[in-house]
């Protein structure tokens, strides 16, 4: 089975991805997340960032 797949729509949808992810590292910080999903996917890795930290 061949896969056919646009050498524009893949740079599209690149760019598109890299877009978000800049846009949420501005956003995060002020609490500000596409969905609830991602909140609670920011919560979940900041505690497992400071039990690393605290050695926990």
């Amino acid at each position: 089975m061949a896969l056919i797949y646009s050498i524009e729509d893949y740079r599209k949808k690149k760019t598109l991805e890299e877009a978000k992810a800049e846009l949420r590292k501005i956003l995060e910080p002020m609490g500000v997340w596409e969905s609830d999903e991602a909140a609670l996917r920011f919560y979940m890795e900041q505690a497992e960032r400071d039990r690393k930290e605290w050695g926990g």
